[in-house]
């Protein structure tokens, strides 16, 4: 027996109703159906109900059950199996067996609920991680046990980062390297100082981390200084981990503008790797006046010209999209500044301001607001002012515009000229990767102020962001019309539950929420189902 459902239409209305069914055969052998009740009468939960019953299964009256427990499953699920892919369960459990647990609760956390390590235990008691995991009991992601963890991983970490570069199958040739910094709210951080704020936060301490990439943005090591560190003097020492650590003799270090010096540029040569770096802007403007003007013919249709001057391979790449966007807000902020000189003059005509240099002090409120003092001469005295623009800088900017120049040390026939734009394009990676951290992965606020907790916290964020990048390469890879959007693909495994009713030991844990779409990911993911 079975239900079945019929539908009829009459008078232009759909009518349903449903049935218990009998199966039989009749005296030809031909298989019929033989209708013993109609039920439509009935709630659709006890329909549902006598169809389990009919199918053989057991019938569980849920508001009778005592104490139904729903735990997060999928995210600590999905975690588990992809570190355990990239073989971090046997790196870690070499050195920090009695650690592994907790480093996956705390990856875990990071990626379904970034959170201080004394909040872990309340995000960690809703889930399935101790089942999963095997742990007896919850004392594994108690706060004390997170600490050790962290400290673990700072000590560890080059080695850890070590045996994961052993076990890629192929050693990277091109490295991409960038450096962020993240704020501390207190001021007992070791190792933050004041410095140049990628956050905006002048006012706070910080350290400055350096991440490096392969081209698909899965980080090979990270590394944390102290917060007044500049860009270009973290590169010396990348260059060596690439040549010696890493141990690759034929490597192209790609970084941008900010990573070049000439000390930068003697290191990278001397090591005999080659280079794709972006010049500073001011560079290209000397490159400009020296040379000429930026001819837009020079450009091929792809715009992307490849230039030889003094020896030296240079690519400039022109964008007019950003080129029409870079020239349109230079105009609004000269007229902003032009109106605002005016009142200045209008001040001084009316004398109002007679002193030089409290006209001098008023013009510059004005461009450090707005930044384009190099476009104007100001002309100056006691109870005189004047002003007019330097028209052939302004010339040469609109030259600039959506144009940036790349140096490379690699030859057309290495690198054909599109491919080392692309490579460029790609420290994009390293930028996506930072506001990762930053955005999804919680990096800040950090809580910590000792400079090893400091420096595991930073290490943990990363391997949880290599968690992440694996799944999302996977994802990319999809033609387009199978592509899910990244936070569904997060908000359906997040949503995978297990429900379990610990005082009904004869009924087996189910899970909720699973859904097709899950089982398509687990299966891209090469993640075996539970």
């Amino acid at each position: 027996m079975f239900i079945a459902t019929y539908n009829k239409k009459r008078d232009g209305k759909k009518y349903t109703s449903t049935y218990i069914v009998e199966s039989y055969r009749n005296e030809k052998g031909q298989p019929r159906h033989k209708r013993l009740l109609n039920i439509s009468g009935l709630e659709a939960n006890k329909i549902e109900a006598i169809k389990v019953a009919l199918q053989g299964g057991n019938v569980v009256n849920w508001d009778k059950l005592p104490n139904i427990e729903t735990k997060e499953f999928g995210i600590p699920y999905f975690t588990l199996k992809t570190m355990e892919q990239l073989d971090l369960s046997s790196i870690i459990k070499k050195e920090g067996a009695k650690h592994w647990s907790t480093i996956v609760a705390m990856v875990a956390s990071r990626i379904s609920n970034p959170c201080s390590k004394h909040a872990i235990k309340y995000w960690a008691d809703f889930t399935s991680l101790k089942e999963i995991l095997g742990e007896k009991d919850n004392s594994f992601y108690h706060h004390k046990q997170c600490y050790n963890a962290l400290d673990f991983l700072a000590d560890n970490q080059e080695q850890i980062e070590d045996d994961l570069f052993q076990k890629r199958t192929s050693s990277p040739t091109l490295f991409l390297y960038d450096i962020t910094s993240s704020y501390f709210e207190g001021s007992k951080a070791e190792g933050a100082k004041y410095g140049y704020s990628r956050d905006h936060r002048k006012d706070c301490k910080q350290i400055v981390i350096g991440l490096l990439c392969d081209m698909d943005g899965i980080p090979l090591t990270c590394e944390v200084f102290e917060g007044n560190t500049k860009d270009s003097t973290t590169v010396q020492k990348k260059i060596t981990e690439i040549k010696s650590r890493f141990g690759c003799t034929k490597a192209c270090f790609v970084g941008d503008r900010g990573m070049r010096t000439n000390a930068n540029i003697d290191k990278i040569k001397n090591d005999g790797l080659d280079f794709i770096i972006a010049l500073k802007h001011q560079e290209v403007v000397n490159l400009v006046k020296k040379q000429g003007v930026v001819q837009l013919t020079l450009f091929d249709e792809k715009n992307i010209a490849d230039i030889l001057i003094d020896g030296r391979r240079l690519i400039a790449c022109h964008n007019p999209i950003a080129g029409a966007d870079t020239k349109r807000r230079r105009n609004e902020l000269l007229k902003l500044i032009e109106k605002e000189l005016d009142k200045i003059k209008g001040r001084v005509e009316k004398g109002r301001l007679q002193r030089p240099e409290a006209i001098q002090k008023t013009c510059d409120k004005v461009f450090s607001k707005y930044k384009m003092e190099k476009f104007y001469i100001l002309q100056i005295e006691a109870g005189s002012f004047s002003w007019s623009r330097k028209e052939d800088e302004i010339k040469v900017a609109a030259q600039l515009d959506g144009v940036y120049v790349i140096e490379s040390t690699l030859s057309k026939d290495e690198m054909p000229p599109e491919k080392a734009q692309q490579v460029y394009k790609n420290l994009q990676q390293v930028e996506r990767a930072f506001r990762c951290l930053k955005s999804e992965l919680n990096i800040r606020p950090m809580r910590h102020w000792l400079e090893k907790r400091i420096k595991g916290h930073v290490f943990l964020s990363v391997l949880s962001y290599l968690v992440e990048q694996t799944w999302r390469n996977i994802l990319l890879n999809l033609p387009d019309e199978d592509k899910p959007e990244w936070q569904y693909f997060l908000a359906q495994i997040k949503a995978w539950q297990q429900v379990d009713i610990p005082q009904a030991s004869q009924l087996k844990p189910k899970f909720a929420n699973f859904s097709t779409d899950i089982a398509k990911f687990a299966n891209l993911l090469n993640i075996p189902l539970p």
